[in-house]
């Protein structure tokens, strides 16, 4: 999708992708509460952007905004720095867990920073979640938002677990319990 429209109108099996992918219209709601000037101050930080057009997605509704691509593939920067060249607009070789890498290289410990993720935290391990986390602890001005996939049943669960293995590469985390863990 390209604008607003697509996401409404795109099929996700039965719903529209804004129903399917709630995460956008959440960040869209969240970022039109600031005014556009207050808009230049934030930077929008994607964990594994992959093509990177969810921050360009983002960039058309909010160009005055400031983002920041990450990926954990050279290849993937590098097409992704042919692709997008726009103003505001940067991109950075880095894994979830070295978040502080990015907030250093772009000195944003005490910047507006909303950071998000569309399944790409699923890949990270119960340690490189923890250094995540741990490591964004103490910014005081971020907002988070994540859409990563789960199964209900480790949810469902009620032991004590963060994280356990689902398959292959990818792990359940549970989120909120980071979080509280971490303040």
């Amino acid at each position: 999708f390209r604008n607003l429209e697509n996401l409404k109108t795109q099929k996700i099996g039965t719903m529209n992708k804004s129903e399917a992918e709630p995460i956008y219209l959440e960040i869209i709601s969240f970022l039109k509460k600031f005014n556009s000037s207050s808009r230049k101050d934030i930077y929008i930080l994607q964990i594994g952007s992959s093509s990177g057009m969810d921050l360009v997605f983002f960039k058309n509704q909010f160009p005055e905004c400031n983002y920041i691509s990450t990926d954990i593939n050279d290849e993937i920067i590098n097409f992704q720095k042919e692709k997008h060249k726009f103003e505001k607009f940067q991109f950075l070789k880095m894994y979830a867990q070295e978040i502080n890498k990015g907030l250093e290289k772009f000195s944003l410990q005490k910047k507006k920073l909303l950071i998000f993720s569309i399944g790409s935290i699923q890949y990270c391990s119960k340690n490189e979640v923890e250094v995540f986390f741990e490591s964004i602890k103490d910014h005081i001005n971020l907002d988070i938002f994540l859409l990563e996939p789960i199964q209900c049943d480790f949810l469902k669960k009620k032991n004590n677990l963060l994280t356990n293995h689902r398959a292959d590469i990818s792990f359940n985390h549970d989120y909120e319990k980071y979080l509280q863990k971490n303040n």
